[in-house]
């Protein structure tokens, strides 16, 4: 097991007895690899060290212990939601309706249900009035929101896709200054919607919105700025332009025609070359009203098309789109993941995707997303071993935001298979 991040010095120095903490547990998964029983220290908001087994600690360590066949693994990372989106029937007319204190409020609710699934860190990739840098300046330097990743209103096209969010602009000058001000203001990554989207009447999600050029000078100003792309496309054209002009992800990318899903496998050789992450947007919770049908006809071949990426070395990210509508609240990852697991993905893969893979790919590594020495404290423990049943995500039983425990479930007892 390691006790260290890669390249990680170990360090002999002992921290003062009071800071310390242990938490142990049937199962580990650190991001990577599962464990059987193993023992967590912290201190403050750091990982210390990791201990096989549940070895005896000194009297001054305080001891958590979720009970057996619980499993402790890095806080899970959302690179796709909208906290602004309120995921009722009608989320963009609530959200055009309602003043921004509303929309603010709303949002820490959704940022607060997620942080109780376990979400410890979400990239929000489209809001209004940049309420979301907001949002995330209401929880610094508390632990009772998870970390949050801001895009601003996205980059769209005069009366495209999500144009309501107040991100439409025309050609490369105002692409470019769109990106000046995102960076100015302190956001993470740039969000354009390459392509139209399915909620915006008048928009078709099978067609580009912007040119080559203007999607590269997206690129090298957000770049030149240190600053992530993030591209929305779902037609195969879309998608290409985006990985040929060097978006870092592209959202969604379940290559929509007018009636289906077609995929390109010389599109999806492209961004297994060139390294482009394709954030796959799958998972619904079950009790949630029936789909749109121009959705649920299209999800055989978006799960098909998930694996069959996977199978050509595409580097998956796993994003919930939270907040579009009744079936898709801002707790929804675990149904994402396991949507990724029905596609024919191992669970541990799947795991992978939302902790390490994640923070990898939003540039949050090696802090964040692995439970390993010198690792930030953002964990989660569920009851049963999800590297066996990728359910076992639902049964949460407490998370922690740097160190600090910010929700605890009643225990449960669910032993898992011996190893």
């Amino acid at each position: 097991m390691p006790s260290r991040l890669p390249g990680a010095p170990l360090s002999g120095a002992t921290p003062s007895p009071g800071a310390l903490q242990a938490i142990r547990t049937s199962y580990l998964f650190d991001g990577e690899h599962s464990y059987g029983p193993s023992t967590v220290l912290l201190s403050g908001s750091t990982v210390e060290d990791v201990l096989p087994g549940h070895a005896q600690l000194p009297a001054h360590i305080s001891v958590s212990d979720h009970g057996p066949g619980s499993c402790l693994l890095p806080g899970l990372i959302d690179p796709h939601t909208h906290l602004c989106l309120n995921a009722g029937a009608a989320p963009f007319v609530h959200l055009e309706r309602s003043d921004d204190a509303t929309v603010l409020s709303e949002a820490q609710q959704a940022a607060s249900r997620a942080l109780r699934a376990g979400i410890t860190t979400v990239r929000d990739l489209g809001d209004r009035s940049f309420l979301s840098l907001a949002l995330r300046r209401l929880g610094d330097g508390t632990a009772q929101m998870p970390e949050i990743l801001t895009a601003g209103p996205p980059l769209t096209s005069v009366g495209g896709h999500c144009h309501s969010m107040g991100g439409a602009v025309e050609g490369q000058h105002a692409l470019r200054a769109g990106v000046q001000e995102r960076s100015r203001r302190g956001c993470h990554t740039v969000k354009v919607m390459a392509s139209g989207g399915v909620l915006t009447h008048g928009s078709l999600p099978f067609r580009p919105q912007f040119t080559s050029a203007e999607l590269r000078s997206v690129v090298a100003e957000s770049h030149k700025h240190g600053l992530l792309t993030a591209a929305h496309a779902h037609d195969d054209r879309s998608i290409l332009l985006a990985v040929r002009a060097g978006f870092d992800s592209v959202e969604h990318a379940d290559f929509f025609t007018s009636d289906g899903v077609v995929p390109n496998l010389a599109t999806i050789a492209a961004m297994a070359e060139r390294g482009t992450y394709a954030c796959i947007t799958l998972g619904v919770i079950p009790e949630a009203p029936p789909l749109p049908d121009f959705i649920s006809h299209r999800l055989p071949a978006i799960t098909a098309l998930t694996r069959l990426m996977h199978e050509e070395g595409v580097q998956l990210l796993a994003g919930s789109d939270a907040g579009i509508g009744p079936s898709k609240p801002h707790d929804v990852l675990p149904h994402t993941l396991a949507a990724f697991v029905a596609a024919g993905i191992q669970p541990t893969h799947a795991l992978h995707l939302a902790t390490m893979r994640a923070a990898t790919a939003l540039q949050l590594t090696p802090r964040r997303g692995y439970i390993a020495r010198g690792a930030h404290a953002d964990l989660l423990a569920v009851a049963g071993d999800p590297t066996q049943d990728i359910g076992a995500l639902r049964n949460v039983l407490a998370v922690y935001r740097g160190g600090l425990l910010v929700h605890l479930a009643p225990a449960r007892h669910t032993p898992g298979p011996a190893r």
